[in-house]
């Protein structure tokens, strides 16, 4: 899988380098970075200081389409998108002040898109995920807050596309999670009938 991500990536890099003018290109090439951290990220731990720099290559590409072309959505989604992976990354690489300003980075955009299209079910679904993972690393009340938020954007995605497992699996994930939190704060029956409902999916 790797291999064909290198493959792919190294033509991205060639069409972008012929037609630097050619938003599609420089998009294509900054996506190609980016599934390529993915792979890095995920199935080789010992490789994310390389995740990392492949995220950060993505990064100024996206970066830079994103500030010529505001208009264009996409563009911000996918530079959302790299700030979350990246900051999951640095977040495993131990760098946890790194890690907060990537999340916030992701969500700041992410929050933005969601007010200017909120009918855009991909943007609030990344943003959920984003406050899910903020919430693993804040204090308890600062993580219920976070981990509320995402519950409340994942059960308008599940009321709007209930066909759609992934948001399902994602809601119960956020309340599984905010249960352990009440937990920690002795909120012993509001825990409880968070880890039921989830339970319950």
């Amino acid at each position: 899988e790797e291999q064909a991500h290198r493959r792919a990536l190294a033509l991205d890099q060639t069409l972008a380098a012929d037609s630097p003018e050619n938003n599609d290109y420089r998009r294509n090439l900054g996506r190609g970075y980016w599934f390529l951290g993915q792979v890095l990220m995920w199935t080789a731990p010992n490789r994310r200081a390389e995740a990392e720099a492949v995220f950060r290559s993505a990064l100024a590409i996206q970066g830079d389409l994103a500030a010529d072309r505001p208009a264009i959505h996409e563009y911000r989604h996918h530079l959302a998108q790299t700030y979350l992976r990246l900051g999951l990354t640095i977040g495993y690489l131990g760098r946890r002040d790194e890690e907060r300003q990537a999340l916030g980075e992701a969500a700041k955009l992410l929050e933005h898109l969601v007010k200017q299209s909120a009918s855009t079910p991909a943007y609030r679904n990344v943003l959920a995920n984003v406050y899910y993972w903020v919430a693993l690393r804040q204090p308890a009340h600062d993580a219920q807050v976070s981990l509320q938020r995402a519950i409340a954007l994942q059960e308008k995605l599940i009321a709007d596309y209930p066909a759609v497992t992934d948001y399902q699996y994602d809601w119960a994930r956020s309340q599984t999670r905010l249960g352990q939190v009440l937990l920690q704060s002795d909120q012993i029956q509001a825990a409880e009938n968070a880890l039921v409902q989830a339970a319950g999916t």
